[in-house]
């Protein structure tokens, strides 16, 4: 798949995603990768920042969108699986 047509796809995923902390965090990801900024600076740490995941994040659990802490282990525990 050439470039143009994976950006042109990622366009069109991040078009149709309503969640604002999942889109935060790509935001954020991007601007890791432009930046060359070590991975341990992927959460910005300046209280506006903070304040603006805080919110995403109470958003996201007041619309439903929120999983129980078994699943997140079981993500956690497939994702380190799937690492090694």
């Amino acid at each position: 798949m050439h470039t143009q047509t994976v950006k042109e796809s990622l366009h069109h995923m991040i078009d149709q995603i309503e969640d604002r902390e999942l889109l935060l965090h790509y935001q954020q990801l991007l601007k890791v990768e432009l930046n060359k900024r070590p991975s341990s600076d992927f959460f910005e740490k300046d209280e506006a920042a903070m304040v603006d995941r805080a919110k995403a994040a109470l958003e996201s659990i007041e619309a439903g969108k929120s999983r129980s802490i078994e699943a997140f282990k079981k993500d956690v525990e497939a994702w380190k699986n799937s690492a090694m």
